[in-house]
């Protein structure tokens, strides 16, 4: 009876607590912006941040053709009624590899990640900083050698209440948060980025007294059924 009891009270709780971010979805958007090189850092001289309405761009090196220098772009990503355990933002670092005169390049960039929720007020919420190394390689024969990049570092961000929900966020870069990263042939390009994003409830002092008023009643039936066990059979 025991076991019943704590099995009833513990179905009761979770479906309460569930409830909410079962239902709950979320709307809004993902960006971020490039933070600009130190004096005396590789490349300095030849790269350039610009911030748009739609993306963030890190131009670097002075290019030795017609096809324009490194780029990376965080791509400003916007997203609709997303349930716990959705995507919020995915392929939204696009880097491409520009033909630069040796040394003239970067060899590193960090991106804040930022994140608005406007349903619930919350804008320019910061997520993580993102690490990205840039390995400029000497162009060797016809074609040239390949660079290589890869996310260095990448924290996971803290979870984030909002309403009666706490958000708990997932963020990687598949193909370039592996050691040594991932290559990149000359005037080449590549994607990755992947936000999800899971909700749990938080329990408001309403949903305590219901739970204990849930308690309650479960007590009282099992005390009447035990009464009515122990209750002596008349011939």
């Amino acid at each position: 009876m025991h076991h019943i009891s704590r099995s009833l009270c513990a179905g009761f709780s979770l479906a309460v607590l569930s409830a909410s971010a079962a239902l709950a979805q979320l709307s809004g958007s993902v960006y971020g912006d490039f933070n600009p090189l130190m004096p005396g850092d590789r490349g300095y001289d030849y790269t350039t941040i610009t911030d748009s309405a739609i993306d963030s761009l890190f131009t670097t090196g002075d290019p030795a053709d017609a096809e324009g220098p490194t780029e990376l772009r965080l791509i400003d990503t916007s997203f609709v009624n997303v349930p716990s355990g959705g995507v919020l933002a995915q392929d939204f670092l696009w880097l491409k590899n520009g033909n630069n005169f040796l040394g003239t390049t970067a060899d590193h960039a960090t991106v804040d990640l930022l994140l608005d929720l406007p349903d619930y007020g919350i804008v320019g919420h910061y997520l993580s900083t993102v690490h990205i190394a840039i390995n400029n390689t000497l162009n060797v024969g016809e074609d040239g050698t390949p660079d290589v990049y890869f996310v260095t570092n990448a924290p996971a961000p803290a979870s984030l209440d909002v309403g009666d929900m706490r958000l708990w966020f997932t963020l990687s870069f598949p193909g370039f948060d592996v050691p040594p990263g991932t290559e990149i042939i000359e005037h080449g390009e590549g994607l990755t980025g992947l936000l999800t994003v899971r909700f749990t409830p938080i329990p408001e002092p309403s949903t305590y007294a219901l739970m204990g008023m849930a308690v309650l009643g479960v007590a009282v039936v099992i005390r009447r059924i035990r009464g009515r066990k122990s209750t002596p059979t008349v011939a």
